[in-house]
Formats: C-alpha cells, sequence, structure tokens
C-alpha cells in the first residue's frame, strides 16, 4: 500500500513532524510510505476566480499540483495537523480551498482523484480540551468526503506542546500505525 503522509504544519520539525515520522518509521517497512510538510509548499490562495468551475482547473500554477500529485499516487492519506486558534493551519485551510478543481463541489471538474483512496487524521493541541481536535478532524473528514477520499478514522493528542511530548508518547502513536494499517 502506498500512504502519503501530509504534515498541515508550516513546519518539518515539530510536533506534527515527529508524529508523522514515528508513523513512517513503524509503516515503512511494510507499506511505501511518503511524507510531505506543507510548508515546504508554495500554496496560493484560493482568490474565488471560479476559473476552476468554468474550465475545470485553478488558474494558479503552485505547489498544489505536485501535492495532488502524490495525493493521486497514494492509496491513503494521513493528514496530521496542529491547532492554530481551534482550527486546521493556514496551510491546511490553504490547500483544502485550492481543491475545488478536484471537488465533487465543482460541477466541470475534469481531473478528480481515482476512487478507492482511504483517508485517516491525527489533530494536536497543547490544551488539554478536545473541542479542537474533534473540529479538526471533522473539518479533514469533511475534505475528504468532497475529494472522494473514504473517510476511516481519526485520533487526537492534548497537552502537546513539542515534539518531546510525542516522543513520550510513541506507543500511542504507534498503536494508530496498528490499528489503521
Amino acid at each position: 500500500m502506498k500512504i502519503l503522509l501530509v504534515n498541515a504544519s508550516g513546519k518539518q520539525g515539530g510536533a506534527t513532524g515527529e508524529i508523522l515520522r514515528i508513523l513512517g518509521g513503524a509503516l515503512a517497512p511494510k507499506h511505501d510510505v511518503k511524507a510531505l510538510c506543507l510548508g515546504a509548499y508554495e500554496i496560493g490562495y484560493c482568490e474565488g476566480c471560479f476559473t476552476c468551475y468554468r474550465t475545470g482547473y485553478c488558474a494558479k500554477e503552485d505547489g498544489v499540483d505536485r501535492i495532488m500529485t502524490h495525493m493521486e499516487e497514494a492509496n491513503a492519506i494521513l493528514v496530521a495537523a496542529p491547532s492554530y486558534w481551534g482550527d486546521v493551519p493556514a496551510q491546511f485551510k490553504a490547500l483544502i480551498d485550492r481543491c475545488t478543481p478536484y471537488a465533487d463541489t465543482n460541477p466541470n471538474r475534469l481531473v478528480c482523484l481515482a476512487p478507492g483512496k482511504r483517508g485517516y487524521a491525527i489533530a494536536l493541541r497543547t490544551g488539554s480540551h478536545p473541542q479542537e481536535c474533534e473540529h479538526i478532524l471533522s473539518s479533514v473528514a469533511h475534505w475528504c468526503g468532497h475529494m472522494g477520499i473514504k473517510w476511516v478514522d481519526g485520533a487526537y493528542f492534548c497537552g502537546i506542546s513539542g515534539r518531546e511530548d510525542i516522543i513520550a508518547r510513541r506507543e500511542e502513536v504507534l498503536a494508530l500505525a496498528d490499528r489503521w494499517f
């Protein structure tokens, strides 16, 4: 199975990246695993120009095209997203908005992801209340639904201030790899 691990954070080396590093290490012996960090890609904002509604394609040419290629190659997509002010990070929201050409909401979409892909998500936050994480998981599930990705499951970690907090909870992260894949 080809699994794409998407770090929805703007930085590679934080807690979100650590979760994916642990998962990637556990999954790599049995699966073809690719990881990407959205912060490493140029993702321009959707301007609401409706070009994609008329032509089926986005008017912008940037890193979204490469990200979509990676998604197309994957059988499963796992998004890990930290809570930024109770929501998904801006770069992931920009990607969601820019997926309109591929989504079932576009009446003139010419390109969509191949069917049969499975979607997973991990949300994390510094605080102790899970509502923000549940909102993030709901946002990823909603996006998956419009992209034709079968939503399978999500998990969250509260009380995460940095990489060291994830390292201390390594066994919980590894249990997700066993449960999902």
